[in-house]
């Protein structure tokens, strides 16, 4: 992932050095602009691993979040059945669960 943030930072640093630069007003740009205002180098290491942290740290609460609700759902088989039940009716049995279902 380390790799992946230095190709972005890099490719967006090379791209704003020209004239035709529009401003993506998202994280990285902000940064790379408060940089520019401190007159500092931007320290490429740190905000990698800035970016590794965001990135990680939203996988690490999904994956934490789903952990706790299937435990909850062993603990407790009545509320399972229910889930269960309404899958199967809302889905269909064998059927994958599509984003448009979430409603």
């Amino acid at each position: 992932m380390i790799e992946i943030f230095d190709r972005m930072i890099h490719q967006r640093l090379e791209s704003r050095k020209g004239d035709s630069y529009i401003t993506a007003n998202d994280m990285l740009d902000t940064l790379l602009n408060i940089s520019k205002e401190k007159m500092e180098d931007m320290d490429m290491l740190k905000t990698q691993h800035l970016f590794l942290d965001l990135f990680a740290e939203d996988t690490d609460t999904s994956s934490a979040t789903l952990k706790w609700a299937m435990a909850e759902l062993l603990r407790n088989p009545k509320i399972l059945s229910e889930a269960q039940a309404e899958l199967q009716q809302v889905i269909g049995k064998g059927k994958v669960v599509e984003e448009s279902d979430i409603a």
